[in-house]
């Protein structure tokens, strides 16, 4: 309590300097009509090299031709310059460059990604086309085909697409037919199928007649294949014409070797 009275006195002391601060509008206004000077006045006070001197009549200088200019008129927004020829093939130009340029980034890439796609669905078509055409051949019987067709045939495809019962299908009617050749080359291939099935050699395309005679063990056997070998390379491969006589003599040997098989 004893403090109040130091209080109230630093409070009057305190708004006392701010109204002592503040200006009224009347000294405001009184102080900046003492700042105006009279324009007479000024140029009284101002050097001489400071005040601006017209010559007599100087408007006439500037009647001249050097100080006429033109008046360029604005385009209007609304209607754009008409584009020369010149303009039209830059601008076919740039459309070109922007073009390759969008090619060279990232329209490349997808321009290769899609032809990769195309490429494989084409192989994949490609595929597909042969191994449906070639399960189609295949389910087609070959006591079905003419012997004309079987006469075309390789060996693996006689030997990987018949049975032995159709193959003796195959030689009775090739010997019907008076096709003693073919029936011949059926009786060559209905012995090869069999001794491939006893496990005697593997069946390999890329083999020869000697190399399977070299892997038999049985010398009887290597006889009798040898023989039958040598019908079936005099006859078929040399395409040498026989008749039923030279056919029933050869068969002599083809059963010779089936014998030694069964």
């Amino acid at each position: 309590m004893k403090s109040l009275p130091y209080i109230f006195f630093l409070f009057f002391i305190i708004s006392s300097f701010g109204q002592g601060q503040q200006v009224s509008p009347i000294q405001l206004q009184e102080n900046e009509e003492e700042k105006k000077i009279p324009l007479s006045q000024l140029e009284d006070t101002l050097p001489l090299e400071k005040i601006a001197h017209f010559e007599e009549n100087f408007q006439e200088k500037y009647l001249s031709k050097d100080y006429h200019y033109e008046e360029i008129p604005l385009q209007n927004e609304k209607d754009p310059p008409k584009k020369t020829k010149k303009d039209r093939k830059n601008t076919s130009f740039d459309f070109s460059w922007n073009w390759l340029n969008s090619l060279t980034s990232d329209g490349i890439a997808s321009f290769i990604t899609w032809v990769s796609v195309l490429f494989l669905i084409i192989i994949l078509g490609y595929f597909l086309y042969l191994n449906l055409s070639n399960s189609t051949f295949r389910s087609q019987k070959i006591i079905h085909r003419n012997l004309k067709e079987v006469e075309n045939l390789s060996e693996e495809e006689i030997i990987n697409t018949s049975n032995l019962n159709e193959i003796d299908q195959l030689i009775l009617n090739a010997k019907q037919e008076h096709n003693y050749r073919l029936a011949l080359r059926l009786q060559f291939l209905k012995v090869f199928k069999k001794m491939i099935e006893k496990e005697i050699f593997q069946f390999k395309k890329d083999k020869t007649n000697y190399d399977y005679y070299n892997e038999i063990d049985s010398k009887e056997l290597k006889t009798s294949f040898k023989k039958i070998v040598h019908w079936y390379d005099y006859v078929w491969y040399g395409e040498y014409y026989i008749d039923s006589l030279l056919y029933n003599k050869a068969l002599l040997e083809f059963e010779t070797i089936l014998k030694h098989l069964s």
